[in-house]
C-alpha cells in the first residue's frame, strides 16, 4: 500500500490516480498499464508534517529507485499541478448534509450529516458527524461522531464516538466510545470504552473497558475493565477486572479480579481474585459460599479438564 496520495505518470504526461486506493499494484491493474512499466512512474503527493489540508505543506515524490530517463522538470511541474487540484478537491471546510462516494479531508470543525457508501476519510480533523455509514476514516483525529455504524477506523486518534454498533477499529489509539455494541477492534490500544455490550476485542492493549457484557476478549493483557459481566476472555495477562459475574476466563496469568460471582477460570496462574460476593465458582467446579478473601496461585485446570 502506497502513501496518500499515490498517482502513477505516464511519460507523455498523463496522471492516473483513483480516490479508492494508493496501491500502485492496484493502480496498474485498474488502468491496465501493466504492459507498459517501462513507461510508467510511480508517484506519491503527501505532506511534510501530515498536515492534510495545509496544501502548500505538500511535495511531490517519486516512488522509484531513480528517476525514469524521460522525466522533466516540466513533467514534474504539470503531475504537481494536478495532484494538488485533486486534493484541494477533496478538502471539505464547510457544514454539508451529505458526503457521497469519493474521498475527503474534513477541515476544521464541519458538521456533516450523513455518509454515504464508498467514502474515504483521509483525515476527520474535528469534524461532527451525525451518521459514518460505511466509511472508512484512515485517522479520526478529533473527529466526533453520533452513530458510527459501519464505518471502518485504521487508526481513531482521539476521536470520539457515541454509538459504535458494527463499526471496526484497527487501530484505536486514544479513541472514546460510549456505546460499542457489536463493535470489533483488532488493537484496542489506549481506547476506552463506556459499554462493550457484544464486542470483540483481539489485542485490547491498555484498553479500558467499563461494562463488557457479553464482550469477547482475545488478548486483554494489561486491559482495565469494571465490569465483566458475561464477558469471556481468552488471555487475561495483567488484565484487572472490577466485577466479573458469569465470566468465564481461559488463562488469567497475573490478571486482578476485585469482584466475582460464578466466574470460570482455566489457567490461572499468579491471578488475584478476591471473592466478595455470596455465591462463587472456583476454577475447580466447587461452590463457595461467604467471603472467602484473595486466593494466590489458583488452581490450574488440566487440559482434558478444559
Amino acid at each position: 500500500m502506497g502513501k496518500w496520495k499515490s498517482a502513477l505518470v505516464s511519460h507523455s504526461g498523463m496522471v492516473y490516480q483513483h480516490w479508492s486506493t494508493d496501491s500502485h499494484e492496484e493502480l496498474m491493474s485498474l488502468f491496465m498499464l501493466e504492459g507498459a512499466k517501462d513507461k510508467i512512474c510511480k508517484v506519491s503527493y503527501v505532506p511534510t508534517q501530515n498536515d492534510y489540508c495545509d496544501i502548500s505543506g505538500y511535495r511531490l515524490h517519486i516512488e522509484e529507485d531513480s528517476p525514469p530517463d524521460w522525466w522533466t522538470d516540466e513533467l514534474q511541474k504539470s503531475t504537481e499541478k494536478a495532484l494538488r487540484d485533486d486534493v484541494q478537491q477533496a478538502i471539505v471546510a464547510d457544514d454539508r448534509r451529505v458526503l457521497h462516494a469519493g474521498c475527503y479531508i474534513l477541515a476544521g470543525v464541519v458538521r456533516i450529516g450523513r455518509i454515504l457508501f464508498g467514502v474515504r476519510i483521509i483525515d476527520g480533523g474535528c469534524a461532527r458527524v451525525e451518521n459514518g455509514g460505511s466509511a472508512r476514516v484512515e485517522y479520526g483525529n478529533n473527529m466526533d461522531v453520533r452513530n458510527g455504524q459501519s464505518m471502518a477506523v485504521l487508526n481513531g486518534g482521539h476521536m470520539q464516538v457515541y454509538c459504535g454498533d458494527g463499526m471496526r477499529v484497527y487501530r484505536g489509539g486514544h479513541m472514546k466510545v460510549r456505546y460499542a455494541h457489536q463493535m470489533l477492534v483488532l488493537r484496542g490500544q489506549r481506547m476506552h470504552v463506556e459499554f462493550g455490550g457484544g464486542m470483540i476485542v483481539q489485542n485490547a492493549g491498555r484498553m479500558t473497558i467499563r461494562f463488557g457484557d457479553r464482550m469477547a476478549l482475545h488478548r486483554g493483557e494489561h486491559a482495565t475493565i469494571g465490569s465483566g459481566c458475561r464477558m469471556t476472555v481468552q488471555h487475561g495477562d495483567y488484565a484487572s477486572v472490577e466485577g466479573g459475574k458469569h465470566m468465564f476466563v481461559q488463562h488469567g496469568g497475573y490478571m486482578h479480579v476485585q469482584k466475582v460471582e460464578n466466574m470460570m477460570i482455566a489457567h490461572g496462574e499468579d491471578a488475584t481474585v478476591g471473592v466478595n460476593e455470596t455465591r462463587a465458582v472456583n476454577d475447580r467446579n466447587e461452590t463457595a459460599v461467604g467471603n472467602i478473601g484473595l486466593v494466590k496461585t489458583i488452581y490450574t485446570l488440566s487440559d482434558e479438564e478444559v
